[in-house]
């Protein structure tokens, strides 16, 4: 457990965002002074608060989702017994951005797994006392451990103007996207004492500094064997051939002829690389000649079918069936700086691909994102000076040692662990440069960052574990097994061989 301080582990709850209304005087879109919140909340439970009226039907607090969620959660027992608690309640939009924020916009709140919902309501809980902003000096931060092994820091602050400034982690110890301002103090219930904040606080320790290296790799180069542009519209520029242009041309037009459009097509060869080991990158590389507009488009490669064609003979009605979705692995820009440049798209995933089946040569075509013409400089022309190539960069070896590589046991009651290094941890660079890489997820739960689910190619740092960021969250309720696979590289790109398998053991 983070515990950044050996003190009594106190519960938090924040409102967030509420309208106001009689049994909440004090919560408004402001800051108040810290006055204690009436008798009729101090006579309250939080969990009877937020059930009342049918979670709140017929009033305009707005904080039915959120009642609704600590019960789905399995919760409510928590916030109904007696203690010092204080409150973290959203309001019903708050709540609809926390479901997007666990990837599941626009979902109802029975369409996510319970453990998702509790684990990030506990990343803000702490239990045995109140923090209130008068129990801190001007200036003062205290942290503490939340009820999901993670850590709240408490910070006062003043201006002229006011005295019981109060933020969540605000602190040195935290990065800076996760610190926030709270809007109202110390509401006090018959249980706990509630914070209000405009956003959900999300712990997340400051990061170390990278390494950097300079590491040479090894690299071959596939130059495009064929290239050519075909044109649509008319029947005679349907069946035009272009090859032997000046430049290259794509463009597509919107308006009354929607259909008229200019595509480049080409064909490179494919062999295994002449260097040894894995593949680091494979980016396709073009020769800007010209941009149409001031505001830049982006420029899209698409896998072509797969079958052979006639350079001089290509036409818009006898090309290769034109492949429908994007392969470059993000969106590269042309703008007025690209022309007379040479631009890379990183098309890595679909080179691999047809290097693993043995094909003998890939059908790429690219096409621009708007009616802004582009030119890509031909093989035929200043005797192929600037023609297109995909060239390949290979990968060093690893510099990574595995250290631990060990069960991590879940407590089925609890249903969730924070992973430490004693459990998953690899030596030969700092935490910051050693990157883990799903490959697949576990059967029965999740691997979360910051409480936010991870899928197969996400990635995660060793210092995000150091940080105590990375967790598996168990979706049953019985004892058992479970596992995940990860794949290990350093900074400078070596990757670590084998894929290594975490085993989890629920008891």
């Amino acid at each position: 457990m983070k515990s950044i301080f050996n003190k009594t582990i106190l519960l938090i709850l924040v409102v967030l965002g509420f309208s106001a209304c009689d049994k909440f005087p004090l919560i408004k879109n402001e800051s108040l002074k810290p006055t204690p919140a009436g008798d009729n909340l101090k006579n309250m439970t939080i969990w009877e608060y937020v059930a009342q009226d049918n979670f709140h039907e017929h009033d305009l607090t707005k904080i039915g989702l959120f009642g609704k969620a600590i019960e789905y959660a399995g919760l409510k027992d928590l916030f109904n017994s007696p203690g010092d608690y204080t409150v973290v309640l959203l309001n019903d939009a708050a709540m609809q951005l926390l479901f997007a924020k666990l990837g599941y916009a626009n979902k109802s709140l029975t369409d996510i797994p319970p453990i998702l919902i509790k684990n990030m309501l506990l990343n803000n809980i702490l239990s045995g006392s109140r923090v209130r902003s008068f129990d801190l000096a001007v200036g003062e931060t205290r942290g503490f451990a939340s009820l999901n092994t993670d850590s709240i820091f408490f910070t006062r602050e003043s201006s002229a103007t006011d005295q019981y400034l109060f933020y969540i982690n605000k602190s040195a110890s935290t990065t800076t996207s996760t610190r926030v301002a709270i809007r109202n103090q110390n509401l006090e219930f018959k249980n706990g004492v509630a914070n209000v904040v405009i956003t959900l606080p999300i712990y997340e320790k400051a990061s170390t500094l990278s390494d950097n290296a300079t590491v040479s790799l090894p690299t071959d180069t596939f130059f495009v064997a064929k290239d050519a542009f075909i044109q649509n519209g008319t029947i005679a520029a349907r069946n035009s051939v272009f090859s032997q242009t000046a430049d290259l041309w794509t463009k597509t037009r919107t308006g009354t002829d929607s259909t008229f459009e200019r595509r480049i097509l080409f064909q490179f060869p494919i062999r295994q690389p002449s260097f040894t080991g894995r593949i680091g990158s494979a980016k396709v590389v073009d020769y800007i000649t010209r941009l149409d507009g001031t505001k830049g488009t982006t420029l899209n490669f698409y896998e072509d079918e797969n079958i052979d064609w006639v350079e001089t003979n290509l036409k818009w009605i006898n090309a290769p069936a034109f492949g429908q979705t994007i392969v470059g692995t993000s969106p590269v820009t042309v703008s007025p700086v690209s022309v007379n440049k040479y631009l890379a798209t990183d098309i890595t995933p679909i080179i691999q691909s047809y290097i693993n089946q043995n094909k003998t040569f890939i059908n790429l075509g690219a096409f621009g994102g708007t009616s802004d013409l582009i030119g890509i400089r031909p093989k035929e022309v200043s005797s192929g000076k600037n023609k297109s190539y995909i060239v390949l960069t290979g990968t060093p070896p690893s510099i990574l040692t595995k250290v631990n590589n060990n069960k991590i046991n879940i407590d089925v009651k609890l249903g969730f662990k924070t992973i430490a290094l004693d459990e998953l941890s690899f030596s030969g660079a700092s935490n910051k440069n050693i990157i883990y890489i799903i490959k697949t997820l576990p059967a029965n739960g999740f691997i979360t960052k910051n409480d936010i689910p991870l899928d197969v190619n996400n990635s995660f740092k060793q210092d995000d574990i150091q940080r105590g960021l990375i967790k598996y969250l168990y979706t049953g309720n019985v004892a058992g097994t479970d596992s995940f696979t990860l794949e290990v590289k350093d900074f400078q790109g070596g990757y670590f061989s084998p894929i290594i398998t975490v085993p989890i053991q629920i008891q």
